[in-house]
């Protein structure tokens, strides 16, 4: 959908997306050992090389890390271990079984349970995860996500319904965080009020319109705002951002 939104005459668009968002809330909501170590070797490294899908993938597959490829499609196009790695950690977390793994990773099913196993395997707490936030469920009908958001839940709780209920704290927890950065970025003092906004809110992701010489300041109280910590079980969580411009 990207070459829909062109910027006004004079403007430009600058664009973040919060790197990993998801998987990183699901590490911390429910304490992911193995993650949360890949996700700190990976932001800890100043050159920027070490990739944290290559990072997970070779803990679900138990290879070293220079073993995984560092792109997703071989030259046939079949997928490689890293973009099953990269999968696994987007639909696993919330419960997703083989047989739907192998459909959205386009892979033989045998493959898929063994990357099904291989995964709760390397990252044993996200089950655990699941069935603590089900029993918070089915004991108080609600829960509270890291930023406040309740959900109360009313109709009969049944096998279909434990994917939203899974879901709910990570996902709801990132997408109240990007919002907050839309008037925290417009409430700055340094934002160029008169001359740039928010345009596009994309649940892990904001796009800003603004004039080409505020560049810099524009994307600088983005980040800002964006990386600033969420607390996550009494812990500052800080989320890192990529950022692109046209």
């Amino acid at each position: 959908a990207y070459p829909m939104f062109i910027a006004d005459s004079g403007y430009m668009l600058s664009y973040f997306d919060l790197k990993q968002a998801e998987a990183k809330a699901v590490a911390y909501l429910w304490n992911v050992t193995n993650l949360i170590e890949n996700f700190n070797k990976a932001e800890q490294d100043d050159t920027g090389n070490t990739d944290v899908h290559r990072l997970n993938a070779a803990s679900i597959f138990q290879c070293a890390y220079e073993d995984i490829p560092s792109y997703d499609r071989d030259d046939d196009g079949n997928p490689t271990t890293r973009f099953l790695g990269k999968r696994c950690v987007h639909g696993l977390n919330y419960r997703m079984q083989a047989p739907k793994l192998a459909e959205v990773c386009g892979i033989p099913m045998q493959q898929a349970y063994e990357a099904f196993a291989n995964y709760h395997r390397a990252f044993p707490e996200i089950k655990q995860g699941w069935l603590d936030t089900i029993k918070e469920v089915r004991e108080t009908k609600m829960l509270f996500s890291p930023l406040g958001r309740r959900m109360i839940w009313l109709e009969r709780l049944s096998e279909e319904s434990f994917d939203s209920v899974v879901a709910f704290k990570p996902q709801s927890t990132i997408g109240d965080k990007v919002s907050s950065v839309i008037y925290q970025c417009h409430e700055d003092p340094e934002w160029p009020v008169e001359r740039a906004r928010m345009l596009l809110n994309i649940h892990d992701a904001l796009i800003a319109i603004h004039l080409p010489e505020d560049t810099e300041c524009v994307q600088s109280i983005m980040k800002k705002h964006a990386e600033a910590p969420i607390m996550i079980r009494g812990q500052p969580v800080s989320i890192l951002t990529d950022f692109k411009q046209s």
